[in-house]
């Protein structure tokens, strides 16, 4: 009786680490996807930033030229 409960208590112990090992892998890939996501939101703002300098630079420009 005692080694029947002893392998049903060893038996899910596995069941709770394999449990365990396939939350901390789908952790794991969710933190990688949000790094992915971080990193393109971050080429984002720089590309949206660059563009709107390039914009005022050449709005500037046009009115220099206008100006004149």
């Amino acid at each position: 009786m005692q080694t029947e409960r002893s392998s049903d208590l060893i038996g899910l112990l596995h069941e709770l680490t394999a449990s365990l090992n396939t939350a901390m892998s789908e952790i794991a890939a969710i933190r990688a996807q949000q790094r992915v996501d971080n990193e393109f939101q971050l080429e984002l703002v720089k590309f949206l930033e660059l563009t709107r300098n390039e914009q005022r630079s050449q709005s500037e420009s046009l009115l220099a030229t206008i100006e004149k």
